[in-house]
């Protein structure tokens, strides 16, 4: 992981949906990281990592529909639109992505 990274990641993790019971692919960062690829060089170590991990099939990502960044960087990785989310915190709809393979066949 590069050292602007490092410095700007706030989180990136797999969690699960509760509701759902599907694992999303997870990430946040600060702003001094927008823009320079930290979330796509993050996003792509977690695929590589989610490879070698058995219980994990399939990931989905949750995004607002607003954040454009996120969904170029979701695309770049290969996951696809699959529908809608409605944040049962916010109360507010998302876009749902799934990749568009098994975590196991997924080649960079």
């Amino acid at each position: 992981m590069s050292a602007v990274a490092t410095q700007s990641l706030v989180t990136a993790v797999f969690k699960k949906i509760s509701e759902t019971e599907e694992i999303e692919l997870f990430y946040g960062y600060l702003p001094t990281a927008w823009g320079r690829g930290v979330a796509t060089e993050v996003a792509h170590g977690l695929l590589r990592v989610a490879q070698r991990c058995e219980a994990i099939e399939q990931l989905v990502a949750i995004v607002h529909p607003e954040n454009i960044a996120s969904l170029r960087v979701l695309e770049k990785l290969r996951f696809r639109p699959a529908g809608t989310y409605l944040h049962p915190r916010w109360h507010i709809k998302h876009l749902r992505l799934q990749l568009a393979a098994l975590v196991h066949e997924y080649r960079d």
